[in-house]
């Protein structure tokens, strides 16, 4: 109806959720819609109903079992030749396995960008104790070069030296 007032549902609704025949007709509907859900889509639904706007609402139904599925609905204005609101049609659609899809992949690209994050915490720490060892490698070699070799060549060049002074006809 033009003031958002359902005057028909189909009967696959009523054997989706088990209700009487008739029971939601008017707003009987948010009857079947999850708690969590039910406020923020019958606003959106009066606010479309006022302004003339396509309703474009997800949210979850009771089913006969007391379990809830998410549903998709979609209501769009029937305008007359002046641009009133003569009625509304409208669809709901389940979706329940693409939101379960949806949230399983949100959480897959947590549990990766988490990896990711663990991965590169990781990496960073090998590349500090790889610099940290090329460093020691570094300090040791120079330590080497300075205490073993350098003692040598300094033996070397006072032996050298003592030679020269010795006999000098050797070193020509």
């Amino acid at each position: 109806n033009p003031d958002g007032t359902r005057d028909y549902i189909s009967s696959r609704f009523y054997e989706y959720t088990g209700a009487a025949p008739d029971s939601a007709i008017g707003y009987g509907w948010l009857e079947y819609v999850h708690p969590d859900d039910k406020g923020q889509a019958h606003d959106h639904w009066l606010r479309c109903v006022q302004s003339g706007e396509i309703y474009d609402c997800n949210y979850r139904l009771r089913a006969t079992d007391g379990q809830y599925r998410w549903f998709r609905a979609r209501a769009v204005p029937i305008r007359g030749e002046t641009g009133e609101v003569m009625r509304w049609y409208g669809t709901c659609s389940d979706i329940h396995d693409s939101k379960l899809l949806e949230q399983s992949m949100r959480e897959s690209a947590i549990e990766l960008e988490k990896m990711v994050d663990e991965r590169t915490a990781a990496l960073r720490r090998l590349s500090r104790r790889l610099i940290t060892m090329q460093d020691d490698e570094r300090r040791r070699i120079a330590r080497e070069l300075h205490d073993g070799l350098g003692q040598e060549m300094v033996a070397l060049k006072m032996m050298i030296s003592g030679i020269s002074r010795q006999e000098p006809a050797l070193l020509e």
